[in-house]
């Protein structure tokens, strides 16, 4: 069983990239939208342009999308427009489209957090309608790829609800290992949650692809 559940619980979606341009890891063009699209056969991964956002906004406000997300419908729409016209180095968002109903049936993104210590986050989401399909780990498992090669990452991670168990089966499947559960450390609507940080490092990613 694949399980790819949306996991953005408030670790990218509000973040801004690093704004230390002469530290880029990526080399002298490092332009996160030259190697797209990536084609996976059934879907392809692109940039997210401005047709994007009412779909990713709308898919995102779902009962089953919102349960572990924290941000408003207001915070979420207005990311996205903004990310959806960067062309900051250190940021790339990419829609997930479905080839036979061309329709935007997820999307993903890396930030990177510090270019000195090439460091990222990930975060990802797939509308519930085509959990189970792989869509969500092939896109993610493509990301991370890109981070480590194309970016020369050395390390990337991501957050989750604890609860969130398809997001956090995702990770482990991938590859990532828990570096931490924090205890209660975000209040949504009046709640207190904990949250979970995973991570995997460049070498350990190679060590995997070779295995």
């Amino acid at each position: 069983m694949t399980d790819e559940g949306p996991s953005r619980e408030g670790w990218s979606r509000r973040r801004s990239p690093a704004t230390d341009h002469n530290a880029c890891p990526c080399g002298d063009n490092p332009s996160v939208s030259d190697s797209l699209p990536i084609d996976l056969g059934d879907v392809v991964l692109r940039r997210v342009g401005p047709q994007d956002i009412g779909p990713i906004c709308d898919y995102n406000a779902l009962p089953e999308m919102a349960e572990y997300q924290r941000w408003t419908t207001t915070q979420l729409r207005d990311s996205v427009e903004a990310q959806a016209e960067s062309d900051h180095p250190g940021l790339a968002l990419w829609a997930v489209v479905l080839k036979a109903e061309n329709r935007v049936v997820g999307d993903c993104q890396i930030t990177i957090e510090d270019w000195e210590t090439r460091q990222a986050v990930i975060g990802y989401s797939i509308h519930p309608d085509y959990w189970g399909r792989s869509y969500g780990t092939r896109a993610v498992r493509t990301l991370v790829d890109f981070g480590f090669g194309t970016m020369n990452l050395h390390r990337i991670f991501a957050g989750t609800d604890p609860r969130n168990e398809r997001s956090v089966r995702l990770l482990e499947r991938i590859g990532f290992r828990r570096e931490a559960h924090f205890v209660e450390d975000f209040l949504v609507d009046g709640e207190w949650v904990d949250s979970y940080v995973y991570a995997i490092l460049q070498k350990e990613w190679s060590e995997g692809a070779d295995a």
